[in-house]
């Protein structure tokens, strides 16, 4: 999962950063955060983000809404 590729027809995660100096598979917990802020949504995600421990690596794992939900995250925006 390349974030700075446009997303593929029919992928679930189509969210992409104002601007990322890592891969997306190197970043933190803490730079996910960052990188979640970025995105301008209405609500904070931090705290899922940290209490769920999702990393870059993590992230590139979360391809279906049902991952998404898992994380307490079923609707993004």
């Amino acid at each position: 999962l390349d974030p700075t590729t446009p997303p593929r027809k029919g992928s679930f995660l189509t969210l992409r950063p104002v601007q990322v100096k890592l891969p997306l598979n190197e970043m933190s917990i803490e730079q996910v955060c960052e990188w979640f802020q970025t995105l301008k949504l209405s609500k904070d995600y931090s705290e899922l983000i940290r209490s769920n421990a999702i990393n870059g690596m993590a992230l590139t794992l979360m391809t279906t809404k049902q991952d998404w939900k898992d994380a307490g995250m079923a609707a993004l925006g």
